[in-house]
């Protein structure tokens, strides 16, 4: 167990929960609010893509094992998790750090106690209560790259003969990072490592606009497989334009992204409340809510669009496909950056006794109702219109319009722009809702029972009674016309609020063999602790019973061509879909979670531990639930076990299922031995070792996502692939299956030594943890895939240096943070069909080496007699960088925090 009080995280200089978890070795940073909005922020054995309109969610992912699986209690309770989504995994933007006292951290999943999703480890906030007087803090932060911070926090309690009240108010702002000051000026790489890292892809948008003939796709539009890319050369409007003037030089467009992070403001409220109604009965109640919102710009790029011959510059006669960024129309301030905006809020509210009777018995019962809600849309000018979009009717008019006033110009530099232009930003994505509700009773009764060899038996008995809902719902085009889409609801899991129940019963006895009552020299304290839980969920939801009538071999589709408006597209793929009513099924699943644990102290100074657990998570809606039928497709795939040899597609039938009833839960095995040694003739020198290994198995992976990440494992799966005796392809499955596991094993060490001297009170600390194994294997015979020092994994290892000095009213205390060399296999997409990248254009780029990266953060603080304290200083106050790729951004903030510098100022007032 790992705890961190309210002072040591004021220590460190954080000013979020997000914060504090970078500074934490076992956390990796894979859904923060620098990679909420981005695709690829991990591998799919270290976190899910949560979607573009995830604006405002940041998670805590120990051991990157998935954002999933940590769990994260408030008071020792479940809250409600990230709104509308299923995984359950709680947002830390709702939990602010000014009512925080404490927070608890255990790294080998506790599952016994805690139930299901805990198996990369628990992380417990723990709120302020019983305070007495007033506080208010007010902090500023400065950035290097512009992402500044104001915080101010009210904190007030009250207490009374047999009772007392603790309230905690708190607002944050946070501006977004100018990608630009963190060195971002070109997405043009290839001075610093090679041809292939030129990122500005004329191919796909560009001002002048990239123009090739069009495929003849109205579904699916692109360039001609035997066309050429054209462009304007620079500096040409596009005004009276022949197609002589058009050249294949292109000319790459070197826009970047504007922000990163937040324009974000957070408000909380937290109440605690406690109250003696006798000595031996008191009663109590929790109250925290908060509120985020944010905004985020981001690159407006118009790619694919079709402009018909009667566009007032389109000069080819024909119908064309161009590509644009209008980077003149948003320099001009005819059309803003694509912005997203998201408000997210919980309510958590707890209430419950506690009854102590006979001698030393309690009983305890609380019930909590948590609610998360987001609310979020995209607003872009780039999006293809739609036959529900209420401004869909002005865009084509404009498209194709032969009047140089009134068209669209997609083909020159932007000087040369129709007025009609500023009025087409359309929500693109969005407006969305969805929420999360979870409502818990929970009786608990623990005391002792009679007495062992080395004192009295502790135990626990308890149950868990949980209601679970989550429900997202999604609109387009909020005036005018409206097209619902939507997750979770009745269209695709069969009920309207799809809700999950759970039963659960738990045990824990805590026997002492050896103890104070039976104490002898070597043999101090002998503890062994058992545990178990049962836990039984049951949902409902649909098995198919939904399909589309197939005409002929293919789909009717609705799709926009030039000139005859909305017309039905046939899409000549054969299909085949049953047609019926949504079936409704109940499903039931049952895991039971023991632990047993042992505790030994030969000596006082010495203490020794072991432990081993097994933990769970239960499949959730999407895995079990869909109205769709099971459907046969034909799918086109590279079978690198092609008997004769063939590298190009074929089109082999694809059993295509989106749910599985009998999908089982995923599981874990968790090991763990420590150690921590307090040397009495060496006092203020403490070391504590911990090794710890979690077997995650069952683990739910889906075929689609096997198949294009690791095509040479997957289509030796029988599972996925089946063949015929001679070895040709004769059906691709395509469903959830439980296969893969995961190995996460790693040795942390931390050294502490305090001691006086003349010149004030002096504590040095060390933690080095070194991850010993992490690998992700599909099945038991495939090959390992390495994730301990690459992009998609933990570091090898981590070193953290602190010295804190205290003298009368100074305090100092100086982190410095060593992350080692690793390998970035997270570098996106090369812009070339050259070298490194396989001769194909979107090819993965080569992984690159990254340098170590050392960090040194500084706090400073001040108290005076009338209750003023001042606490300043910086992070990364040596602004080191991290000169790499991630995806589309050229640093890593999965491990560089892009707020680069950051001076701070607090002033904190107790009355």
């Amino acid at each position: 167990m790992y705890s961190f009080s309210a002072e040591d995280i004021a220590t460190r200089g954080v000013s979020s929960i997000e914060e504090l978890m970078r500074t934490l070795p076992w956390a990796f940073s894979s859904i923060t609010s620098q990679t909420n909005t981005y695709f690829g922020s991990g591998a799919e054995d270290t976190d899910k893509n949560i979607g573009a309109l995830a604006l405002g969610t940041s998670t805590v992912n120990l051991r990157a094992l998935g954002s999933a699986n940590t769990l994260v209690l408030i008071n020792g309770r479940r809250v409600a998790g990230a709104a509308g989504d299923e995984d359950n995994f709680v947002n830390l933007v709702n939990v602010p750090l000014g009512a925080i006292e404490r927070v608890d951290i255990q790294l080998d999943g506790a599952s016994a106690v805690y139930g299901a999703d805990a198996i990369g480890g628990v992380v417990n906030f723990i709120t302020k209560k019983n305070y007495q007087g007033a506080t208010v803090t007010v902090r500023n932060e400065f950035s290097s790259t512009d992402a500044d911070k104001t915080n101010i926090s009210l904190q007030g309690g009250y207490a009374w003969g047999s009772g007392n009240i603790t309230a905690t108010a708190s607002r944050d702002t946070s501006k977004p990072i100018s990608n630009f000051k963190t060195g971002w000026t070109s997405s043009d790489y290839r001075d610093r490592f090679g041809p292939e890292f030129d990122a500005r892809l004329p191919v796909n948008a560009a001002q002048p606009g990239t123009v090739c003939d069009f495929n003849g796709s109205y579904i699916f539009p692109g360039c001609s497989f035997f066309g050429q890319t054209m462009q304007l050369r620079p500096g040409h409007s596009g005004v009276g334009a022949t197609p002589e003037d058009f050249t294949t030089d292109l000319t790459p467009s070197d826009y970047v992204r504007p922000q990163n992070g937040e324009d974000s403001t957070n408000a909380s409220f937290n109440l605690n409340i406690e109250q003696y109604v006798t000595d031996n009965f008191r009663v109590y109640a929790d109250v925290l809510y908060s509120k985020h919102d944010a905004f985020q710009e981001h690159a407006t790029e118009m790619s694919r669009y079709l402009i018909p011959a009667s566009n007032a510059y389109n000069p080819f006669g024909r119908t064309v496909m161009v590509s644009y960024w209008p980077i003149a129309e948003i320099e001009s301030g005819l059309i803003p950056n694509a912005y997203t905006e998201s408000e997210n809020k919980q309510r958590t509210y707890s209430a419950g006794f506690i009854w102590e009777f006979g001698s030393g018995h309690q009983f305890e019962f609380n019930v909590s109702h948590s609610k998360s809600e987001n609310f979020a849309w995209q607003i872009r000018a780039d999006w293809r219109r739609s036959e529900f979009d209420p401004s869909q009717e002005r865009f084509y008019a404009a498209l194709e319009s032969s009047d140089p006033n009134v068209a669209l110009n997609l083909f020159g530099d932007g000087s040369a722009q129709s007025s009609a232009f500023s009025e087409l930003f359309t929500s693109a994505l969005g407006p969305s809702y969805g929420f999360t509700e979870r409502t818990t009773y929970e009786p608990l009764l623990r005391g002792q029972l009679f007495r062992l060899w080395g004192g009295p038996i502790d135990y626990a008995v308890g149950a868990e009674f949980r209601e679970d809902v989550v429900y997202s719902h999604g609109e387009r085009f909020a005036e005018g016309g409206r097209r619902e889409r939507s997750f979770g609801r009745e269209d695709v899991i069969g009920v309207t609020e799809p809700t999950q129940d759970l039963t659960a019963y738990f045990f824990e006895l805590a026997l002492p063999f050896v103890g104070q009552d039976n104490a002898r020299p070597g043999l101090r304290e002998l503890v062994l602790s058992i545990q178990a839980r049962r836990d039984t969920y049951k949902a409902q939801g649909a098995a198919g019973g939904v399909g589309e009538v197939i005409q002929g071999f293919g789909i009717t589709r609705r799709a926009y061509v030039p000139g005859q408006g909305w017309t039905d597209v046939f899409l000549p793929f054969p299909d085949r879909r049953d047609v019926g009513s949504p079936e409704l099924i109940e499903t039931s699943k049952s895991d039971t979670s023991p632990r047993v644990a042992l505790r030994y102290a030969p000596t006082r100074a010495l203490v020794m531990r072991a432990a081993w657990s097994q933990s769970f998570r239960p499949p959730v809606f999407g895995d079990l639930f869909n109205t769709r039928n099971p459907r046969i497709f034909r799918g086109y795939y590279v079978d690198p076990y092609h008997p004769d040899g063939i590298t190009t597609p074929i089109f082999p039938p694809s059993n295509f299922a989106s749910f599985n009833p009998d999908i089982r839960s995923e599981l874990s095995d968790n090991y763990s031995l420590g150690f921590d040694w307090s040397p009495g003739s060496l006092p203020g020198l403490r070391w504590t070792v911990d090794w710890s290994r979690i077997d995650f198995t069952h683990k739910i992976d889906y075929a689609s996502t096997l198949l294009s990440n690791h095509p040479e494992i997957a289509f030796q799966l029988p599972e996925i692939v089946e063949r015929d005796a001679n070895g040709y392809i004769t059906q691709v499955n395509i469903g959830q299956l439980n296969l893969a596991k995961k190995i996460s094993e790693l040795l942390d060490t931390r050294l502490e030594y305090s001691f006086g001297t003349s010149m004030g009170d002096f504590t040095a600390r060390l933690n080095y943890t070194r991850v010993l194994d992490e690998y992700f294997q599909i099945t038991a015979g495939a090959e390992r895939i390495a994730r301990k020092g690459t992009g998609a994994g933990s570091d090898e290892y981590k070193l953290t240096g602190a010295l804190s000095w205290l003298r009368g009213r100074f305090a100092v205390d100086l982190f410095v943070y060593y992350t080692p060399s690793y390998e970035n296999d997270r570098t996106g997409t090369c812009g070339e069909a050259a070298g490194r990248c396989g001769g194909a254009y979107f090819g993965p780029r080569p992984s690159l080496k990254v340098d170590a990266l050392t960090t040194v953060d500084l706090t400073v603080a001040y108290r005076f007699d009338n209750g003023l304290r001042i606490r300043g200083g910086g992070r990364n106050i040596f602004e080191a960088d991290s000169p790499t790729l991630w995806n589309a951004l050229p640093y890593d903030p999965t491990r560089w925090d892009a707020r680069g510098q950051v001076l701070f100022l607090e002033l904190h007032y107790e009355m």
